[in-house]
């Protein structure tokens, strides 16, 4: 008898635990990500202006971008420390970091950057 209750109850804890269970639903590029970018990157980096290559200003344009003519993509789905993007909006290096100093654009807070890393984590879907 002791054991069904140890049981039953065993399931019941691990049943509040299960996967998805108090975990944030996935970072929408649409209502999460496109805000950030619009506030702090498509001044530079849209329409006919596209420094660098690049253009941010919808989810086909950033998963299409190339840093000048690198082959690689901006945003590698999954891999956020190997996602250009990621980088250089998290980078510390004034000569890396997105916006540039001095641009008058203010650079995106640890919250916005730790959006983006996770919508590139959660493979950079165009929701």
């Amino acid at each position: 008898m002791n054991r069904l209750i140890l049981g039953v109850g065993l399931c019941a804890l691990l049943a509040g635990c299960g996967p998805g269970q108090g975990k944030r639903p996935y970072i929408s590029f649409t209502s999460d990500v496109q805000p950030i970018l619009h506030e702090h990157c498509t001044l530079c980096h849209s329409g006919s202006l596209r420094q660098g290559g690049v253009a941010l200003d919808s989810h086909q344009n950033l998963m299409n971008s190339r840093y000048f003519t690198r082959p690689t993509p901006l945003v590698i789905p999954g891999k956020p420390f190997e996602s250009r993007l990621y980088l250089v909006i998290h980078s510390s290096n004034p000569g890396i970091r997105m916006p540039p100093p001095g641009t008058g654009i203010d650079p995106p807070n640890d919250h916005a950057i730790e959006t983006i890393r996770t919508w590139i984590e959660e493979g950079a879907l165009d929701n």
